[in-house]
């Protein structure tokens, strides 16, 4: 992905030494799931790749994110992909596979299923993003369950998150990298086909 996004500032620098610029610039959206394990590695090795170029990193969520995108307030935009429609082209694509997290020994090992229990819990976000929540009421829907409580209650903090999953208060919704590259002691990540398998 790095290599793409110093493409995208090649052609950049090359549209602005056309029209005359003494210093370009590249503008990148990243969304915020994304933000914390992904965007250092590929700032570092844009700008090593790039010396020349201001660049401006914009975080947001991925509805903003395309917002700014289609009005060319954006040149790239690092979002989700179930937010990537005809109007936006793809330059590249990474996997990230998604879970549930909660407290080791917050669910039971009863006859209910990983996601019937869940239904019941508060579901935790730092941040709420209407396509996540899209996403989270589907999973919920395929397995014929409706979730009761509120989907992503919003915390402000991924420290705050953590500590209140750590209480064994709720759970939340993330991707392994996240939650591989971060300390969530006493957390269990457990991924979605897992949980829908043995739902």
């Amino acid at each position: 992905m790095c290599e793409q996004i110093v493409k995208i500032a090649e052609a950049v620098q090359r549209q602005a030494a056309n029209t005359g610029f003494s210093r370009p610039s590249l503008r990148v959206g990243v969304y915020h799931t994304a933000a914390a394990h992904l965007m250092p590695d590929l700032i570092a090795g844009f700008l090593s790749a790039n010396r020349g170029v201001h660049l401006t990193v914009k975080m947001g969520s991925t509805e903003e994110l395309r917002a700014l995108l289609r009005d060319e307030q954006l040149d790239c935009a690092v979002i989700a992909a179930v937010a990537v429609d005809s109007a936006l082209h793809v330059h590249s694509r990474f996997m990230d596979e998604m879970g549930w997290v909660f407290k080791v020994g917050l669910l039971s090992r009863s006859n209910a299923g990983v996601m019937a229990q869940l239904a019941g819990l508060p579901i935790y976000a730092t941040q709420k993003g209407a396509l996540y929540e899209a996403s989270v009421r589907q999973l919920f829907q395929d397995e014929g369950l409706t979730a009761e409580m509120p989907v992503f209650q919003e915390l402000g903090s991924t420290e705050i998150l953590k500590a209140v999953l750590r209480l064994g208060h709720g759970f939340t919704f993330i991707s392994k990298a996240v939650f591989l590259c971060q300390q969530w002691r006493a957390c269990l990540w457990l991924g979605v086909e897992r949980t829908a398998r043995h739902s």
